[in-house]
């Protein structure tokens, strides 16, 4: 019989439900601001829909038809949906800075530094977004290049790659179908903005895009929305969370509106206010309080779990036995991309795993007594069966296999120079040791795409 912790959530069925109303309420009688009059032309024609001036409404019936589809099609990267207990890491969206792989020096990203940590990435199966941006380049055709880099080096690596006009979107979804991938979305708009408006801009490249050639194949636009109590929503931590899901809610219908098969995505995050400096802060009571509310929120009325960070394991531990699975910026170190880091994140994650699996309880009647008479007083219970067998039972490294249990775990927090030798002499084995290469078709294909794109995009106004 196995033994797992779980940690349930504070907010009651009726609280949730206060949320829940106060979402319709804002979505039927506020509405969404979306400054853009063709669009609001063609969503005045749907059923549940009404247009006023520039705000679009949404009736209770329409968002709850959207809330219930969430779960089945959400494609948010750091989400997970409820019940999955796959348990998954995800590399950091596109830092410009890197902790050098050999001299340990901070440095701006450069184009071995895509290669290397996509190759690395996918040597673990890890996929995600782009995990360094080049700064040192032309900013053009930046978002563009690295995606192919991306395509070239990995299977998932670089999905959920921002663009920022019409042209990078294109040439970047392009090239990913062309490399064969038909899964995660190549690119991602976020389009809500707080309190209760969308992005019109992106909107309209959605739009063009939904009139090209491949449509909105590997597009994902929607809303993960983030209002901040006292400032962009109001300083209740309920009323804001309406607000959040609203929004969220909202871009997913609006998504959803524009073309049936697009793949929207919704989330919300709250995050804890300091009014005093307009800022949020993540190390007060209340914002721990605050992620834990968020976390039930998310999974109650939409049933996703949001993820956090990697960093500290009893922080990872307890977010794992909330309803995390999914660990965002594996491979980030103060900041910045490091290659060296990967494998000592991914043993965390293999650590936290084993903590939210729990461990078998037999269900043997009189268990104990049975030991101790079978033990004591001639010999140890180190040498009895059941201590032998114990190791079974615990975490043992899939990593850095060299290293005991006790040994590594505390390493992990805080690596050694030691650890971190290890983990660079794995990161070369694992880089060097893996085969993945596009055909040579596939190649040229994505390489054809690519100076399309680079071209259309020169050839835009100087703005």
């Amino acid at each position: 019989m196995p033994g797992r912790f779980e940690i349930t959530g504070g907010l009651t069925g009726e609280q949730l439900k206060l949320i829940l109303d106060d979402t319709h309420q804002l979505l039927d009688e506020v509405g969404l601001e979306i400054d853009h009059p063709g669009l609001l032309e063609e969503l005045a024609g749907h059923d549940g829909v009404t247009v006023r001036d520039k705000r679009v409404c949404y009736a209770p019936e329409l968002v709850e038809r959207a809330r219930t589809r969430v779960p089945e099609e959400d494609t948010n990267y750091a989400c997970s949906r409820a019940g999955d207990d796959t348990f998954r890491v995800v590399p950091p969206f596109s830092p410009f800075d890197v902790i050098d792989f050999d001299s340990g020096e901070k440095r701006p990203a450069e184009e071995r530094d895509v290669t290397d940590g996509a190759r690395l990435y996918d040597a673990f199966d890890v996929t995600g977004p782009p995990h360094v941006h080049i700064a040192g380049m032309d900013q053009k055709t930046a978002q563009m290049h690295i995606a192919k880099l991306c395509a070239e080096n990995s299977r998932g690596v670089g999905n959920w790659s921002a663009a920022f006009n019409y042209e990078q979107a294109a040439a970047i979804r392009d090239m990913y179908l062309a490399a064969g991938r038909e899964g995660e979305p190549a690119v991602a708009f976020q389009m809500t903005h707080s309190p209760l408006r969308l992005d019109a801009y992106f909107l309209d490249i959605v739009m063009r895009l939904r009139d090209s050639e491949n449509g909105t194949r590997g597009i994902a636009i929607g809303g993960g929305s983030m209002p901040l109590p006292g400032v962009s929503a109001p300083i209740h931590w309920r009323a804001a969370a309406a607000q959040g899901l609203a929004e969220c809610l909202g871009g997913w219908i609006t998504a959803k509106l524009i073309d049936p098969d697009i793949r929207p995505y919704a989330s919300f995050l709250i995050w804890a206010p300091d009014l005093s400096t307009c800022t949020w802060s993540p190390t007060t009571p209340e914002s721990k309080l605050f992620q834990l509310l968020n976390q039930q929120a998310m999974q109650e009325l939409l049933g996703l779990s949001m993820y956090v960070s990697v960093g500290d394991l009893s922080a990872m531990c307890l977010a794992a036995l909330e309803g995390t699975r999914v660990f965002e910026a594996a491979g980030l170190c103060e900041g910045c991309f490091s290659t060296a880091h990967i494998p000592i994140d991914l043993e965390k994650l293999n650590f936290v795993e084993t903590v939210a699996s729990g461990m078998d309880m037999p269900d043997e009647p009189g268990l104990a007594a049975r030991i101790v008479k079978e033990t004591f007083p001639e010999t140890t219970f180190l040498a009895h069966p059941s201590s032998l067998d114990y190791r079974t039972l615990t975490w043992q490294p899939q990593i850095f296999t060299g290293r005991t249990p006790a040994e590594l775990s505390g390493l992990l927090d805080a690596p050694s120079d030691e650890l971190l030798a290890d983990a660079r002499e794995i990161a070369r084995e694992r880089i060097a040791a893996n085969e993945f290469t596009l055909s040579d078709d596939a190649r040229r294909e994505v390489d054809r795409i690519y100076q399309r794109g680079v071209a259309a995009v020169r050839a835009l106004p100087q703005q």
